[in-house]
């Protein structure tokens, strides 16, 4: 073969390669690829708008602090945390999974001590209103768990919201709570009482006024028993400084994703509804 032969060989074979790299530059930079892009983008977009905000407004929501009394327990119960309540944030937890770990492993941790410290909540109420409830013979009475209200009752619950708000108002506050009991003459039909109530609503209805001084007795007691307050004391510092730490950092790697997603970048990682 002459060098002429050979150099048009060359040239055809440049043109060739030349030719392919434009073809697969088309078809990685062309319309397709285009089209692609701008639906990553929606996609991102779609989670930052549908999903990322509105967990970073609901975290109060998700995890709330505390326990409830329960008609199917009849005890209290904590608070369970829950994930945001959306169909995308399994798409957006698969993105989490795979390309943020560091965010969802903070939001798993802060759930974790949440339930913990709110079990604790539960059981404080629990040991209370048990004393509570043996502290006289009256009826005892739940409201919104029970339907038939006895003619005279004590009220458990409200009872130990008492105990307990006056507790936290003078462990916050480092001030004496002040919050009368009010013993008011009452009748219904027939019915003649005393309704004995406070701030957190009634805490019972007895014949006659001395009625409740077994009752206001054991609250009393309580209100400053050492280990009560030292439980809740310590309860109150894991929500305020502990939980509030993590629930800090959790928010600021939440916010530095969705300011990624907000500068035109794309969620990393993978879910069943990426394009």
């Amino acid at each position: 073969m002459s060098t002429v032969e050979l150099s048009v060989w060359v040239s055809i074979a440049g043109v060739l390669v030349s030719s392919l790299i434009s073809i697969l530059i088309a078809l990685k930079l062309g319309p397709w690829h285009v089209e692609k892009m701008r639906l990553r983008r929606e996609h991102s977009q779609k989670f930052l708008e549908d999903g990322l905000k509105p967990w970073l407004n609901e975290i109060h929501v998700l995890c709330r602090f505390g326990a409830e009394y329960t008609k199917n327990d009849k005890k209290f119960v904590p608070y369970i945390p829950d994930d945001p309540n959306q169909i995308l944030f399994v798409g957006l937890k698969a993105h989490l999974i795979t390309g943020y770990p560091e965010v969802l492993q903070e939001w798993t941790n802060y759930k974790k001590i949440v339930q913990e410290n709110n079990q604790k909540w539960a059981d404080l109420f629990n040991d209370l209103i048990l004393k509570i409830e043996t502290a006289t013979n009256i009826p005892k009475f739940h409201f919104y768990v029970q339907e038939t209200k006895p003619p005279y009752f004590i009220a458990p619950v409200n009872i130990v919201a008492y105990i307990c708000n006056k507790i936290r108002y003078e462990l916050v506050s480092g001030q004496p709570f002040v919050d009368r009991i009010n013993y008011t003459p009452t009748s219904e039909g027939n019915l003649r009482y005393f309704s004995v109530a406070a701030s957190v609503g009634e805490l019972g209805r007895v014949n006659v006024s001395e009625d409740f001084s077994s009752v206001l007795k054991t609250m009393e007691e309580h209100q400053s028993d050492k280990a009560v307050r030292a439980k809740m004391g310590e309860l109150l510092r894991v929500e305020n400084e502990d939980l509030s730490k993590i629930k800090t950092i959790f928010e600021d790697k939440l916010k530095e994703l969705m300011r990624s997603i907000e500068l035109g970048n794309y969620l990393k990682g993978k879910c069943k509804y990426c394009p």
